[in-house]
């Protein structure tokens, strides 16, 4: 059994500064919705630090940066199909992406997949489309 480890008041305080974590989640959950569609998929990637009944911790997330939601875009050339790996940072309010976060789009981007932050369902369309944002 695993459980979420609570996040401290100052914690509470800095991360309602940046952006409300409601808007956040709505954000996410929006562009999953209206994005994976067609060829394409977005998968909400959690992150986070749990715990087990034993008070042992444990680390979830795809890996330090990594995007609020990834999956691929797939493209069909006759028989063959080649997928894109695709990853969306959402951000509300005034909250910035990390230097880790910056770091796993440009990788991402550098390496042939479609990478970026999004405010907006908008946003995560161009992403995908290849725009930089």
């Amino acid at each position: 059994m695993l459980r979420w480890l609570p996040m401290s008041e100052s914690q509470l305080l800095a991360a309602s500064k940046k952006g409300s974590s409601e808007a956040h989640t709505k954000l996410v959950r929006d562009i999953q919705l209206a994005c994976s569609i067609g060829d394409t998929r977005l998968f909400i990637n959690i992150n986070g630090l749990f715990y087990r009944d034993n008070g042992i911790p444990v680390k979830v997330g795809l890996f330090v940066g990594c995007g609020d939601l990834i999956g691929w875009e797939s493209e069909f050339h006759g028989k063959q199909c080649i997928a894109r790996l695709v990853m969306i940072e959402a951000k509300t309010g005034k909250a910035v992406p990390s230097k880790e976060q910056r770091d796993a789009i440009k990788m991402v981007n550098r390496m042939g997949g479609y990478a970026g932050v999004a405010r907006s369902v908008d946003d995560a369309r161009r992403i995908l489309n290849g725009e930089s944002i």
